[in-house]
């Protein structure tokens, strides 16, 4: 509904009734964005490893113009970083990682 017709449509004491409502329920792409950072916040406490420090919801939640860092301030994962974060992800999903042993065949990685 664009505002002039919301405008049109409603009197200022529905509108306030609405702000207040949405002041104790909020609705929207923010409210699904916290949601979701809960749901990967959990998951990613869940499955850390005894050392990692938890995670917080802060680091699920997406960061939108001034927050967002500029891209010459991430630093890109090296071969090794992402090699861990595959081995760590297929585990988590109850997979095993098979790395080639003597003679070639396939062992569990330890």
């Amino acid at each position: 509904m664009s505002v002039s017709r919301a405008q049109r449509e409603i009197d200022s004491r529905e509108f306030s009734e609405w702000q207040a409502f949405w002041a104790v329920e909020p609705w929207g792409d923010e409210r699904a964005d916290i949601r979701s950072a809960m749901i990967c916040c959990v998951t990613a406490n869940a499955w850390r490893g005894k050392d990692d420090p938890p995670a917080t919801l802060k680091d699920f939640l997406p960061k939108f113009g001034a927050e967002d860092e500029s891209p010459e301030e991430i630093e890109p994962d090296t071969a090794d970083d992402l090699k861990r974060k595959l081995i760590a992800f297929t585990r988590a999903l109850g997979g095993s990682v098979k790395v080639p042993g003597p003679a070639n065949r396939l062992v569990e990685m330890g």
